[in-house]
């Protein structure tokens, strides 16, 4: 069993949130072939965040990025920002509906 936490800041919609569970479970599923991939979506609201120290201090950002490519139901690509730091520090999130 794989389990995946998706982080994202409160109130996305319902939409939006299956919407990413999904595309993040076929991603599972194309990358380790293994059943019952388990995801759990966590929201946290800014008052609920610090960033150095400070609560609240600033809009939720992201700190890792991932960029899935998609063709049809199927992953086609997919780049791994991790060792990119300054992609995440630009980055804006946008919450879809």
């Amino acid at each position: 069993m794989r389990i995946c936490f998706l982080e994202a800041p409160a109130g996305i919609s319902l939409q939006a949130g299956k919407r990413m569970m999904e595309r993040a479970t076929a991603a599972l599923d194309e990358a380790f072939h293994i059943p019952d991939v388990r995801i759990f979506l966590r929201e946290y609201s800014p008052e609920n965040v610090s960033q150095d120290g400070r609560i609240g201090a600033e809009p939720v950002r992201p700190v890792y990025f991932m960029e899935l490519t998609l063709s049809g139901d199927r992953v086609a690509a997919i780049r791994d920002f991790r060792y990119v730091p300054y992609v995440v520090r630009e980055a804006a999130i946008e919450l879809a509906g």
